[in-house]
């Protein structure tokens, strides 16, 4: 199920038959009430799949400042979880845009600009197949494929953990990158001060997450349905590799292996479901 279809089909200002890039930047420059990753819909996933939260929990609304957002999260009078998204859609579309115009540095919140940029794209420009992808590309991550269920504890969450690894070379989307960032949190690697920092932050999540996940990326990988992010041996697959020199073709193995991946665990969740 593509959510923005689900979560704005009663917003008239919705555009129901727009691409998809104009149907996610609807959402994006819209500050309402819609956060996919902790809405009902997903919280009820995470509910059924995730194997860390008492069946018996509920799904409860977050207490905010702004009483018009509804975001939710589950609860089982001790423990409370959230959700987090595992492909940042928009960190993708501003490195294709600033990738194809290197004397422009385009930023999240220019709507405008990365709606231009990628319409006026020569990635994209008479190339339908990579139009294809893009959209499929964005439908897929605003499915259920692209998010799972966190522990928030004392005001955090593994946001906080993620915003330190910053770090020169890093991008969020890119998923050789992430197999840093995964690996580091469970305590693959220990060496050096983004480790340090996210080892002693992991420590203080709940110990029926930490002893479950400390030491054992399998497990973390296999409750999470994560199977096709990894190979045989749990490493995760190198989405995006960017060493061809050829930027269209790059781009287009990153979304053919994003898309399968999101798609895949899509079905995952499905199937764990019925």
């Amino acid at each position: 199920m593509f959510l923005l279809d689900e979560l704005y089909k009663e917003n008239q200002n919705y555009p129901k038959s727009g691409t998809m890039i104009e149907k996610f930047i609807f959402y994006r420059r819209n500050n309402d009430d819609i956060d996919v990753d902790v809405c009902k819909y997903n919280m009820e996933n995470y509910l059924i799949t995730n194997p860390c939260i008492c069946k018996d929990a509920k799904i409860v609304e977050q207490p905010s400042h702004n009483k018009s957002k509804k975001k939710y999260q589950i609860s089982d009078g001790k423990h409370i979880f959230r959700g987090e998204t595992l492909i940042n859609c928009m960190q993708v579309l501003l490195q294709i845009v600033n990738l194809d115009d290197e004397d422009t540095r385009i930023v999240s919140g220019d709507y405008d600009e990365i709606l231009n940029g990628i319409n006026n794209s020569s990635i994209f420009a008479g190339n339908e197949r990579m139009r294809e992808l893009l959209n499929s590309f964005i439908e897929e991550c605003y499915s259920e494929g692209n998010f799972f269920a966190i522990p928030f504890i004392h005001g955090y969450s593994l946001n906080n953990a993620k915003g330190r690894l910053k770090q020169k070379g890093f991008q969020e989307s890119m998923v050789d990158s992430a197999d840093t960032y995964f690996k580091v949190c469970f305590n693959y690697f220990t060496n050096g001060i983004v480790g340090c920092q996210l080892i002693k932050y992991i420590d203080g999540y709940y110990d029926v997450w930490k002893n479950r996940y400390t030491k054992n990326w399998p497990q973390f990988v296999d409750d999470n349905l994560f199977q096709d992010y990894v190979n045989e041996k749990y490493i995760p697959i190198q989405m995006w590799k960017m060493n061809t020199g050829d930027i269209t073709k790059d781009l287009e193995d990153y979304l053919e292996n994003a898309i399968s991946f999101l798609a895949k665990r899509r079905e995952r969740i499905e199937k764990s479901k019925s």
